[in-house]
């Protein structure tokens, strides 16, 4: 759980509540929630840059696997608010060697 407040450190410590608390003062910063939490970040980006993120990858060569590679490069680059994919796209090719 992600929170800036008293109440949302004291909902990760209650019994079923969430298993880790990220305290957040890129708003106003509360020592009691610095002091109890698990991490504590001052703005948006030290966050996403110390998230696990998903890489994506493509094997295939040809026309369709470039098309099919630009379609896949701009949906992760640009439909991606959560910022849940890297801004790479690596894509894999074998080369054939021809006579």
């Amino acid at each position: 759980m992600i929170g800036d407040g008293i109440t949302d450190l004291e909902a990760v410590q209650v019994t079923g509540g969430a298993d880790l608390f990220i305290g957040f003062g890129g708003v106003i910063q509360r020592p009691a929630v610095a002091a109890g939490a698990d991490w504590y970040v001052t703005d948006y980006k030290m966050l996403i840059d110390n998230l696990r993120r998903y890489k994506v990858a493509m094997v295939g060569s040809g026309a369709w696997a470039c098309a099919a590679l630009h379609m896949v490069a701009q949906n992760t680059l640009g439909d991606d608010p959560a910022d849940e994919f890297t801004d790479e796209v690596r894509m894999w090719v074998y080369e054939e060697e021809y006579e």
